[in-house]
């Protein structure tokens, strides 16, 4: 089932995005849901790490068993119980 959206876009992209459906033989309703799909794809995973973030996470020491969930845990722990309640 198709749903009409109004968008307010700059007259530039606008002309850009039309010869980009063109040359992609796409409606530009085609092109933009197209897009929507693309961006929307990943949320239901957790965001991507990015190249910085992944590059400190990689230089730090951790332990062999670390996991997301296990460290998010004692962060949550430490913070709202105290360092000294968090063993």
């Amino acid at each position: 089932m198709s749903t009409k959206l109004t968008l307010s876009v700059n007259a530039t992209i606008i002309q850009r995005a039309k010869e980009l459906a063109r040359q992609r033989r796409t409606s530009l309703s085609g092109l933009v849901e197209e897009y929507l799909r693309f961006a929307s794809a990943g949320l239901d995973e957790r965001p991507a790490v990015s190249v910085r973030v992944q590059a400190v996470a990689e230089s730090l020491p951790m332990p062999p068993d670390a996991t997301y969930d296990r460290l998010q845990e004692q962060y949550l722990r430490e913070k709202l119980l105290g360092a000294e309640d968090s063993a």
